[in-house]
Order: structure tokens, then sequence, then C-alpha cells
């Protein structure tokens, strides 16, 4: 749609210059075609690239080569002709368009990253674009007026609908191999899992790309590996047990946890490696709340959730809930 509006009004050149008309239009349907995806993409992937132009070009030379011989390629399979030096042509025609769209993004300053708005913001954006299409086709004040208005409400509505968040957040991330807990105060994150030295810095890693709109949202530039023993502002880890912002876990992941003195704890995370009877990790460790993780196996994981139902114990299961997430301010 906003190829068909756009375009016809962006060209500068007159149809009757089919070679100049050609070539501009490269560059005035890129144009025209990012006013239209552009800002959805951008609310999806949280990047607005700068080259389209550039990256764009080769695509739409290349298109109408890629889409006739795709074509041909599906006449020729219904004819029972397997044609293997048409099937490389266009995979080299693909992997020519790739290879060029990765040296354009590898380019300084080629794309803007970390871009974060509700989607409401595409409602006066959209109204915005329409309302300039129509202020172009009739060369009237009131469209002019009206596009006006629509960047002001843009503006207002990326105000209003700017999420806010707490000063201090933390949440118990649902995986199937370990039990991982996101902590974050301001600017700073850290990562405290249940996974042993030689796997720790791939769940960094994994918790790191996972996470990458979670962190982003909130200015953090780096998730860290909490260590074994650690005391920060509002965090504190000491082997097992766990304080944040003044609520107190104990990650019980082997059985020989049990045989410790603890202080009293909010929740009792039971997690995978942890192979004994739940009912005595509650009388042991006498918490709130049992918590059954996410990275139990799930046979014992339900016959550590029926032992608790059966006997009225509180609990939560993380299998059954995305994440367990809580917030301080």
């Amino acid at each position: 749609a906003a190829i068909l509006l756009f375009t016809p009004l962006l060209n500068p050149v007159s149809p009757r210059q089919r070679l100049l008309y050609y070539i501009t239009s490269l560059v005035v349907v890129s144009i025209a075609a990012t006013i239209g995806s552009g800002v959805i993409a951008t609310y999806y992937f949280h990047t607005f690239p700068f080259c389209f132009v550039i990256a764009n070009t080769p695509v739409l030379l290349m298109l109408p080569l890629i889409m006739g011989a795709g074509v041909l390629l599906i006449v020729c399979e219904a004819a029972g002709y397997d044609p293997v030096w048409l099937c490389s042509a266009i995979d080299a025609m693909y992997n020519a368009i790739f290879a060029f769209a990765r040296m354009v993004s590898n380019l300084p300053h080629s794309a803007v990253s970390g871009i974060y708005f509700s989607g409401w913001v595409m409602i006066p954006y959209f109204i915005t674009a329409g309302a300039l299409a129509w202020s172009l086709w009739r060369r009237k004040a009131a469209g002019w007026c009206a596009a006006a208005a629509g960047v002001v409400a843009i503006i207002i509505t990326l105000n209003v609908t700017q999420r806010k968040f707490p000063a201090s957040e933390h949440f118990i991330a649902r995986d199937s191999y370990a039990t991982d807990i996101i902590y974050r105060n301001g600017t700073e994150a850290w990562l405290i899992t249940t996974a042993g030295e030689r796997n720790a810095l791939s769940r960094l890693e994994n918790s790191r790309n996972r996470h990458r709109d979670f962190l982003a949202m909130r200015g953090v530039d780096s998730l860290r590996l909490a260590p074994a023993s650690i005391t920060v502002n509002g965090m504190s880890r000491h082997d097992a047990v766990v304080e944040i912002d003044g609520i107190r876990y104990a990650l019980i992941n082997a059985d020989s946890l049990l045989n410790r003195d603890y202080c009293h704890v909010d929740y009792a995370i039971v997690c995978r490696g942890f192979r004994g009877n739940v009912l005595d990790a509650h009388r042991r460790l006498k918490p709130d709340s049992i918590m059954l993780s996410a990275d139990l196996h799930v046979r014992r994981h339900d016959r550590y959730l029926d032992s608790l139902q059966r006997y009225d114990i509180p609990h939560r299961s993380l299998r059954q809930s995305t994440l367990h997430h809580i917030k301080r301010k």
C-alpha cells in the first residue's frame, strides 16, 4: 500500500524517461516500502537500518530474475524435469543478496539498535502517513495540518505509553537445564544459576541472548555471573542461600544441602539434582513456600507436586508458569 501511495509522488522523474525513471524507482520504492513497513519491523526487531536504500538496491535488481527463475522451476518440476542447474542459479542469487546485506550491516553506523516503543504508537504513525499521502496527492493545506497533528500525536503517545520499571526486580526463568535467577538493580544485572562451574559461562551466554530485550529495555549493558559468594547492593549469595531485596531463597539441587543449618527462608526452590523427599525439605528448612523448579524431571516434579498437595503445603510449580517475577521499588 505504501509503495502504491508514495512511489508516484516521490519519484521526480517522468515515466517517459524510462531508463532514468527505472533507476530512480530503485531508490523511491525502498523509501516508500520503509514508510509502510519500517515502523513494524522496528517494533518487532528493535532495530532501524539507515542503509536500507543501499541494501535493497540489489534485491530490487535481482527480484525479477529470482521470481522468473522460481516460476520456471515450478513448471519444470511439475513436468517431471529436475533442473539442478536452475536450483543452483537461484541459490547463487539468494546467496549474493545475503552476502551484500551482511556487508551493508557491518558498515559503521548502518543501523540504530535498542529501539523499544509501545504498539499503540503505530496507530498515530499510520494515520500520519495516510495524511501525508493525502496532502501530497491533493496538495491541500488541511492534509499538511493533519500530518503535523499526527506527528504531535506520535510524540505524545511515545511519552504516555513509555513503560516505567521499578528500581530493582528479579525473576526465576523457566529452563529445563538449570535454575536461573536474573536480578537487576538499576543498570546492573546478575545471573544466579545452579549450573556447575563448567557450564556456568554457557548459561551466562544463553541468558544474555534469551533475556536481551528485558535487559535492553531497562538500559542494562551486560549481564554478569554471580559467584558462589557475593554481596552487592540489594543481593547476596552464599552458596545455596540467595537473598534479594529482603527475600531469601534456598536453592536445593543436592540431597546433602538438607544437612546444613539455615536461617529462615521464604522460598525453598527444589531443583534438578535433588532426589530426596520433598517433605523432608519442608520439615528441615521450614520455608514459607516450596517452589518446584522447571528443571526437575517431569515425573519427579509431578511426584513432589502430589506430595505437597496431599499435605496441603504452600507451594508453586515453576514448570506450570512462564516465570516467577518479583518487583520491589
